[in-house]
């Protein structure tokens, strides 16, 4: 483990025994074999964070003509799934940019082209009206732990 700039305590990733130092032994095309999949695995669990379940081969598919790599000729992936890619793709290529009300208003749309969720009409890019709660058990009562923030022009 090493220090990082901040403090904070991480793995070696630069160092012959690191992650990176391990994968530079791989070789090029193996390593972007090996994002795609990781890429994959994170698309089925963030949907699943939601209670979507999206079927790993069609996510691979999408991920592997994305990149270039692997087996592109997999199912095609439902349009909720390559918004979720072009939002996951999106975070990582931009992360230093700020995070504002029009990027937020540009993911939602990417997750729902149609301004539906399921059967269920949204605003698109207005965010929500009201505030919304969990009940999440140590952190204190019910109305302490919102789950979304409204953001309105107005």
């Amino acid at each position: 483990m090493t220090l990082s700039a901040s403090g904070r305590a991480g793995p070696r990733t630069q160092e012959p025994g690191g992650i990176e130092g391990k994968l530079t032994g791989l070789g090029f095309e193996r390593r972007l074999e090996l994002a795609a999949e990781a890429w994959s695995q994170d698309a089925v669990a963030t949907a699943a964070i939601e209670g979507e379940r999206i079927a790993l081969t069609a996510v691979r598919s999408s991920v592997a003509r994305r990149l270039g790599v692997g087996n592109q000729d997999g199912p095609e992936a439902p349009r909720s799934v390559e918004g979720l890619l072009d939002i996951m793709d999106d975070a990582v290529r931009q992360r230093e940019a700020p995070l504002t009300h029009e990027r937020l208003c540009a993911w939602q749309a990417a997750l729902f082209p149609t301004g539906y969720s399921g059967m269920t009409r949204i605003l698109v890019g207005g965010g929500r009206s009201t505030r919304y709660y969990l009940n999440t058990p140590g952190w204190g009562p019910a109305d302490t732990a919102p789950t979304g923030i409204p953001f309105h022009d107005g």
